[in-house]
């Protein structure tokens, strides 16, 4: 469903219709997404990328030089302002342009579609996006982090905060104390977010059961909210054959591929592996846990709830329950004091685990915050940070290993800095 057109002056412009987004761009100069509410989703301008949040924060993104790696920042409010009048000006010449009576469009050119959606793109402006953060606001609590292939889940909040909330490292839940929502607040909360996401849902590919420790809720509770879940959305099974979920898709407005959450590994081993493949059938497909090291001196000095073999033990319970996961694995952390036992042991822990290629192990570049304990204890202990450089070498190193070690996990970056929501 992506189209190219001209007008009559020649000018090419392509509009894509793909995954509940409208994508619009002209030549190589721009590139705009939006949701089905029309709101402004990403953009790339003159080898800049933005991505806009629900809360209307916009984050961008620019190449740095070699070696540097990626740089990003917030927009303040002139700045969005600004940009938001390029993308609607941009738009509305584009639209006159595809949708004029001269332009060469194909023959399959969907106007009946096109043209109600950009429409709806150019009711926005800058006090009505504004006013979305106050709606945002009055749904949410502020959503911190996700793993990077949930960057497009819906996030549902069963629970509020962290159950633990002491690691030295860690201050996305300080001041929000843990709360597990009523059936009836959760079930008020799924009605909240789909009205406020409105047509937008249909861009969302999963759904993330937040805050940071949902599944710590009890058995009897959870089930409750998941099949709500279930009554609410549509969710694809995976047992499927191909032709199945072509089907399945295409009598579905919006869909999901499942429901994924974060878990300690400690509070992992609070639930049956019966109790996993329960949930399994109720929709949820991965369980990610912040194993952060495999060395336990660098796991207590962090103030980590647990010691590496629990993770194991967590893996070999969720797997019994049908249960893939997602481990978390920060390259740098500890710096020069802990980098060698850093490395050694937690290629060796995760060489325990009986991971397979449904797994994922995420190597994430540590990024302290600077009124976080770590940095404090770092300066008494004498720990200094490694350069982006020694990262890097840091994660090539286990990478290497683990496939030597016959790891059959799937690699992925998670760079904490990359997330909006």
């Amino acid at each position: 469903m992506a189209y190219r057109i001209e007008d009559e002056q020649g000018q090419e412009y392509y509009l894509s219709l793909q995954g509940g987004t409208l994508t619009l761009s002209r030549e190589s100069v721009a590139n705009y997404t939006f949701d089905g509410e029309g709101r402004p989703h990403g953009a790339w301008i003159d080898g800049l990328t933005y991505r806009r949040a629900l809360d209307n924060r916009v984050l961008v993104k620019w190449p740095g030089g070699p070696g540097q790696g990626r740089n990003r920042r917030f927009l303040d409010d002139n700045e969005r302002r600004h940009l938001f009048a390029r993308i609607f000006s941009d738009v509305r010449g584009i639209g006159e342009a595809i949708l004029a009576p001269s332009a060469r469009q194909p023959a399959d050119f969907p106007m009946e579609v096109a043209q109600p959606w950009l429409q709806r793109v150019l009711s926005w402006d800058w006090s009505k996006l504004e006013a979305e953060r106050e709606r945002f606001y009055a749904v949410y609590k502020p959503v911190p982090i996700m793993p990077p292939d949930q960057y497009l889940a819906v996030v549902f909040q069963a629970t509020e905060g962290c159950s633990y909330n002491r690691c030295t490292f860690c201050t996305f839940y300080r001041g929000r104390p843990f709360r597990i929502k009523t059936a009836a607040e959760f079930r008020e909360h799924v009605q909240a977010v789909r009205s406020f996401l409105g047509r937008g849902l249909a861009m969302r590919r999963s759904i993330f059961l937040a805050d940071a420790d949902a599944l710590i809720i009890r058995q009897k509770l959870l089930l409750e909210m998941l099949s709500y879940l279930n009554q609410q959305v549509a969710i694809l099974s995976p047992n499927l054959t191909r032709a199945e979920r072509l089907q399945f898709k295409r009598k579905q407005k919006s869909w999901f591929n499942g429901i994924y959450a974060f878990i300690t590994a400690s509070d992992v081993l609070r639930k049956s592996a019966a109790d996993y493949s329960d949930l399994a059938t109720l929709g949820l497909r991965r369980v990610y846990i912040g194993l952060e090291s495999g060395h336990d001196p660098l796991l207590r000095w962090l103030r980590k709830p647990n010691d590496a073999s629990t993770v194991v033990k967590a893996v070999q319970r969720l797997h019994s329950g049908r249960i893939p996961v997602g481990l978390v694995l920060m390259t740098g952390v500890g710096g020069d004091r802990f980098a060698s036992g850093h490395v050694q042991d937690s290629v060796a822990i995760l060489a325990k685990m009986p991971l397979t290629k449904q797994d994922i192990v995420y190597f994430s570049p540590f990024v302290p915050d600077e009124g976080s304990e770590y940095v404090a204890e770092a300066v008494v202990l004498g720990v200094h940070p490694l350069s982006r450089a020694d990262m890097l070498v840091q994660e090539t190193i286990m990478r290497r290993q683990l496939r030597q070690a016959g790891v059959q996990a799937q690699f992925s970056r998670y760079d904490i800095r990359e997330f909006v929501y």
